[in-house]
């Protein structure tokens, strides 16, 4: 189960989740890196605060499907381009089980990346 400290949170997840599944739009991994829950610098990913000129942070819990789960699991996603006026490519990590990943809609052209129109 996941756990929303917010229907504006459930919201803003479920829009990542589906956002690249429109017509002509894809998301592909652009960088994945596993540096571990333990590692400081992960968890500073999932709790310093981000500003509005910065991105657009979404934190949530995933607590595995255990509703009495003592160690459920801290969850972020942040858009980092795609929502400022004039900006066509759109960029989001996806921080979650010791794990970053990089994500774009960026689409490729041979081994050349284009916007998207």
């Amino acid at each position: 189960s996941v756990l929303y400290p917010s229907f504006s949170t459930f919201l803003m997840v479920n829009v990542l989740a589906r956002w690249s599944d429109g017509e002509g739009v894809g998301d592909r991994l652009v960088l994945s890196a596993c540096i571990g829950r333990d590692d400081p610098r992960y968890g500073r990913l999932l709790i310093d605060a981000i500003t509005e000129d910065q991105g657009i942070a979404v934190d949530y819990r995933n607590d595995g499907g255990d509703l009495n789960d003592a160690d459920g699991r801290t969850a972020r996603s942040v858009i980092v381009s795609g929502w400022r006026l004039n900006e066509t490519v759109a960029a989001y990590l996806w921080v979650n089980l010791g794990a970053i990943h990089l994500c774009t809609t960026e689409a490729l052209v041979g081994d050349r990346a284009l916007p998207r129109a």
